[in-house]
Order: structure tokens, then C-alpha cells, then sequence
């Protein structure tokens, strides 16, 4: 399956009952994404309706791919030796480098206007400007919608040559996100 990084892979599965017992209760699916690049693991467990003798229950696994740049496996396994079966092995599907996630190549790009214009080192700033900054990136799929990893930093004229660099919060009021 080849995914653009930020798209959530949805696949459909079914658990068919092969024998003629009933489970006492639902049964835990357990699927685990193997970044093959980062060398990392995601777990997920859910539960589904356990099906009678001979039926079947289909549900699906949702992962999101972003941070799982590369291939990756999946793993799903259902009722992973917590309810008791005489064989578990036919209960496991292995999906070796199934998820070919490319990854997200571009950094996004920060546009900053004063007062609706562009400056340059040294030009004149009003001394209540209007500061305009767009945060632009080709992925339209891992799109900002909060403040978490931006700061605004900035460096108001003082007497000596090393002025410090004042945090500019998003909870002040006159801020909008």
C-alpha cells in the first residue's frame, strides 16, 4: 500500500469462527506497525464482537502514517493468547513491509509581513506595527491546527549592540491564531 505521509491507512479484516465453540466474551485484536526506518513500534489493541460457530467478524484497523516514513509491517492478531484456543497461529497475519509511506519531503515555509510589507535589516518599524505571519506547506495532509512547536520571538531596539529577544505568548490579547 503506498501512502502519502499524514493519510490513514484503513484495512478491512475478518475473523471467521472455525470451530463449534462459542467464546465466552469479545476478543481483543492486537495490530502492531513496525517502522522498518525508525526501527519503532506502534501497538493497538480493540476489541470486536466475538463471532458464533462458523460466522464472521469483520472489522477494520486504522493507522495513522504520520512519523512512519518508510516501509513498515503490519501485524494483526486476534485473540493473542488471552482467551483459550487450541491453536492461535492461524489467529496472526503478518504483513512484512506492506505500508510504503513516503515521507513528507518539503519544510514548510514562514512568510512574515509588518505593517502589509516586507522589511529589510535596519528599516523603520511603526512603533504598534500590525505583524502578519503564514505558515505555508505543500502537504496539505499534516496541516498546523494549533500553536504547539511555534514561537514568536522578537528583538525590540535597545542601548546595547546584544538585545535580548522577548517571547511573544499566544494568550495575549492582542494575538490571534
Amino acid at each position: 500500500q503506498q501512502l502519502k505521509e499524514g493519510e490513514t491507512w484503513t484495512g478491512g479484516y475478518g475473523f471467521l469462527n472455525i470451530s463449534e465453540k462459542e467464546f465466552i466474551d469479545s476478543l481483543t485484536v492486537r495490530y502492531t506497525i513496525f517502522n522498518n526506518t525508525t526501527r519503532t513500534s506502534e501497538v493497538v489493541e480493540t476489541k470486536i464482537k466475538a463471532p458464533l460457530p462458523g460466522q464472521e467478524t469483520s472489522f477494520e484497523v486504522l493507522v495513522n502514517t504520520e512519523e512512519k516514513a518508510g516501509l513498515n509491517d503490519v501485524t494483526v492478531f486476534v485473540n493473542p493468547r488471552i482467551l483459550p484456543e487450541v491453536y492461535y497461529d492461524n489467529n496472526v497475519l503478518a504483513l512484512k513491509n506492506y505500508l510504503n509511506v513516503e515521507a513528507d519531503i518539503f519544510n514548510p515555509v514562514l512568510d512574515v509581513t509588518i505593517d502589509g510589507r516586507y522589511i529589510l535589516n535596519g528599516d523603520y518599524v511603526s512603533s504598534n506595527p500590525s505583524i502578519v505571519l503564514k505558515l505555508w506547506d505543500e502537504n496539505s495532509l499534516l496541516l498546523k491546527t494549533d500553536t504547539a512547536g511555534i514561537s514568536v520571538l522578537l528583538k525590540y531596539p535597545c542601548a546595547s549592540e546584544d538585545c535580548p529577544f522577548t517571547a511573544i505568548y499566544f494568550t495575549r490579547p492582542d494575538v490571534q491564531w
